[in-house]
């Protein structure tokens, strides 16, 4: 995903005429020395996806498919990963492939410490991690632009919407074939069949990064920070809910891993302000997606949807979540280009 500005006009974008049916994000290509705050003359922002910590990117790296693992996907033990550290077994076995079934039944800590061990092992020229919620964003965003599955002009009218996966068994780049379906289904078109399965890819083409509608849901690295102080006598480490640490986490990551939201109003939730290019309060219920926020009884939020999911799944879908392990939600990594 290359460095980009980004403008929406109007509530549902260029040309927009409704929920169901956003018009474009418009996009420029920038580089890394574009910098500038808030706004430029023109209405444009740089996505907030291109900065980690305090360093400026080119460009980000993302993985094509939901992430499976080589044993434990088959698995249905509770937090199978077995990791707390950045020194962990079982991370050896994390997969990018189609074709396979989405690793799942994984807290957060589970899942963010498996990827911070991959990074550590495999030594990258950038920062392996976990996906934030601004870099999904930024993904969205650039779908549904001129150079994504909305500019694509093999589609038109609702098939402009990515397609769902609908495996009910969770392999890894599969498509529907349409839009939405009310049902989880076995038969699916793979990855790389024409237009009926690169339609679930966010470019329309076998270029594009599939399993963001529908498959598993996503955790993404973000945190409503009030959550886990709200009550100090429990004094509960950070990530947890208002009353228990189902996310696992036992001390308090750097703060480049995750966004971090401060108001359960998606208007407010950034620094009293709109979250710009988390893909929440600019484009709510696009689609026709879920679009429900981070609370203190459930401060993370997962995004996508799911494989039997209706309409309220898409690239927009987000919904609120305990960070406890399930069934339904696998993970996604990012490489931030830092060299």
């Amino acid at each position: 995903i290359p460095r980009y500005e980004y403008k929406i006009e109007g509530p549902y974008g260029k040309g927009g005429v409704s929920l169901e049916s956003p018009g474009e994000i418009e996009i420029n290509f920038i580089s890394k020395d574009t910098v500038y705050e808030n706004t430029n003359s023109d209405g444009y922002k740089v996505h907030p996806a291109f900065k980690f910590g305090t360093e400026e990117l080119s460009g980000i790296w993302v993985g094509k498919f939901e992430t499976s693992h080589i044993t434990l996907s088959a698995s249905r033990d509770v937090n199978n990963l077995g990791c707390s550290d950045k020194n962990c077994t079982n991370a050896d076995g994390l997969r990018i492939l189609p074709n396979m079934e989405s690793l799942r039944y994984n807290n957060i800590s589970n899942f963010f410490y498996a990827v911070q061990t991959m990074d550590n092992k495999l030594n990258l020229s950038g920062d392996l991690h976990m996906m934030k919620n601004s870099e999904w964003g930024a993904v969205a965003y650039l779908s549904q632009s001129k150079y994504g599955k909305y500019g694509n002009p093999h589609y038109q009218g609702a098939n402009k919407e990515i397609y769902q996966n609908k495996s009910s068994e969770y392999i890894t780049g599969n498509s529907n074939g349409t839009p939405s379906q009310t049902d989880a289904i076995a038969t699916q078109y793979t990855y790389d069949v024409e237009l009926l399965g690169t339609g679930a890819s966010t470019t329309g083409n076998i270029t594009g990064i599939y399993d963001m509608s529908g498959g598993a849901w996503e955790r993404v690295m973000n945190y409503y920070e009030p959550a886990y102080n709200t009550t100090p006598d429990l004094k509960l480490p950070w990530g947890s809910t208002s009353t228990t640490n189902y996310a696992g986490f036992t001390q308090k990551i750097d703060s480049k891993y995750y966004d971090s939201y401060t108001s359960t109003d998606i208007s407010t939730a950034c620094s009293k302000g709109i979250c710009y290019g988390h893909a929440l309060s600019e484009t709510p219920e696009w689609y026709g997606d879920c679009n429900i926020f981070a609370s203190l009884t459930q401060p993370w939020v997962v995004r996508g949807g799911v494989n039997y999911t209706d309409a309220l799944a898409g690239i927009f879908a987000s919904i609120s979540n305990y960070g406890d392990p399930r069934h339904n939600i696998s993970l996604r990594v990012v490489l931030a280009q830092t060299t």
